[in-house]
């Protein structure tokens, strides 16, 4: 038996090393789908929790989102109403992108067709780890869907984790 390292913050590039130090393999994961072991994401958490004993040569399930996806959901949610629908996947928002769960409608009165007409969770709310974010888009149609599906994700205290953390923009004390 061995202990599980604790990897919360620690960048994805350092996982395996740390682990197989230990004699244990990962298997990791995104809230969105499978891993590509970017060097840009970090441990959101472990299963089994670190301290805990596994038996050598098993596996930890490993749960990471991307410096970007981290940062975005430390903020309160950003008002999205009247950004252009081609503007959501690059930029500030594009560590969203596959989170906004978007539906179409005819635009209104006043409303610019292809722009953000309806969010929720409404400006200024405090987001969770990866919530689905829900946006409506005035006169456009579905021209693709997304992969994969948001699963469940454990509370990630996010300014603990940037205070453990030396890339995290949060000033945590």
């Amino acid at each position: 038996m061995v202990a599980v390292p604790d990897l919360v913050g620690d960048t994805m590039d350092t996982v395996q090393a740390q682990l197989k130090a230990v004699g244990l393999s990962a298997n990791a994961a995104t809230p969105i789908g499978v891993s590509d072991w970017t060097s840009d994401a970090v441990v959101l958490s472990t299963t089994p929790a670190a301290g805990a004993r596994a038996s050598s040569g098993s596996t930890a399930k490993i749960l990471e989102a991307t410096k970007a996806e981290v940062s975005f959901f430390a903020k309160p949610m950003p008002d999205l109403i009247g950004v252009r629908w081609d503007d959501v996947a690059s930029g500030d928002l594009e560590a969203a992108y596959f989170y906004l769960d978007a539906s179409w409608r005819k635009p209104k009165a006043g409303e610019e067709a292809g722009t953000i007409v309806a969010q929720q969770p409404k400006a200024g709310t405090t987001l969770r780890m990866s919530q689905p974010l829900q946006v409506t888009v005035a006169d456009l149609a579905p021209v693709d869907s997304k992969d994969g599906a948001v699963g469940a994700v454990p509370e990630v205290n996010v300014p603990d984790l940037c205070r453990r953390t030396k890339w995290c923009w949060l000033k945590t004390q």
